[in-house]
């Protein structure tokens, strides 16, 4: 079965970061919001391919509904250390960052434009007004008919968030829709939309390869240093950073030892050891 396939390429994917009550909830929110009503949908196959330059997982699903066109979805996985540039068939495009998951048709038919995504993705979407994009995540939906935005939606995450540079979206979470203009911000969490000003640049920097960080805590900091350069962080003393709250900028191309040595003048007492395997402790 196609949904018990997907289910093992997720459990693969988030299994590290999740406990199995989160993992098997995310996952079903995903299903629930792809819309099958009264279509017996098939998987006919799924393909990883495995030996390409990023690393990049690709896995390809083709589904057929009775009396519609064929529609074949590919599923791109993108790995820590890595963001991947993908181009839709209607001109738009995606950027997806590191620990991203994206569904979507390799052609878009129907009234609508959805796509799936699980993590963060910056898009730049082709304006059609009666094709209107979707994006799909385990907690809101976003509904644009041309824009650049930024949705972030990482799994286990407190809260998701949507940020628009140009144009307008609707965030809807609860059955109604909120208006998000540019320079805004729209923070989803508890089921619960809060607008906020922001600055667009700094939300899409990690596509341009930045790093940012904005009233981060020393979790977020673990996060963005696994996506950004593949590395993991282990606290030796996690009460000791439980008031962290940091807010930095680093250029594209960055060692990640100048940022811990950036981080260790901002948070007293802060120490390092970066270890062979690339893991990075701190204590």
């Amino acid at each position: 079965m196609l949904d018990d396939r997907l289910q093992n390429i997720w459990d693969r994917q988030y299994g590290r970061e999740m406990d199995i009550d989160q993992l098997s909830g995310s996952f079903s929110r995903v299903l629930a919001r792809i819309d099958r009503p009264r279509r017996l949908w098939r998987a006919a196959a799924i393909a990883a391919a495995v030996a390409v330059p990023s690393a990049l997982a690709i896995f390809i699903a083709k589904l057929s509904a009775p009396a519609q066109k064929e529609i074949i979805f590919a599923e791109c996985f993108v790995p820590d250390g890595t963001i991947k540039t993908i181009s839709f068939d209607d001109g738009s495009s995606a950027i997806l960052n590191a620990g991203s998951t994206l569904i979507y048709p390799e052609s878009f038919a129907g009234t609508q434009r959805t796509v799936y995504l699980s993590g963060e993705a910056s898009f730049s979407v082709a304006k059609d007004e009666g094709h209107p994009f979707i994006v799909k995540t385990p907690e809101f939906d976003v509904r644009v008919t041309g824009t650049v935005f930024n949705v972030h939606a990482y799994p286990g995450e407190k809260s998701g968030a949507v940020s628009v540079a140009e144009g307008r979206v609707i965030v809807n979470c609860d059955g109604s829709g909120t208006p998000v203009e540019p320079n805004q911000k729209a923070v989803i969490s508890d089921g619960g939309i809060t607008l906020t000003l922001t600055r667009p640049e700094d939300d899409l920097g990690w596509s341009r390869g930045e790093v940012v960080l904005r009233n981060a805590s020393i979790n977020d900091i673990s996060s963005i240093i696994r996506r950004a350069y593949g590395m993991e962080v282990i606290l030796g003393n996690r009460s000791k950073y439980s008031n962290v709250n940091i807010t930095a900028h680093f250029n594209a191309g960055a060692p990640v030892e100048d940022m811990l040595n950036v981080l260790s003048k901002l948070i007293p007492s802060m120490k390092y050891t970066v270890d062979e395997d690339r893991s990075i402790c701190l204590y």
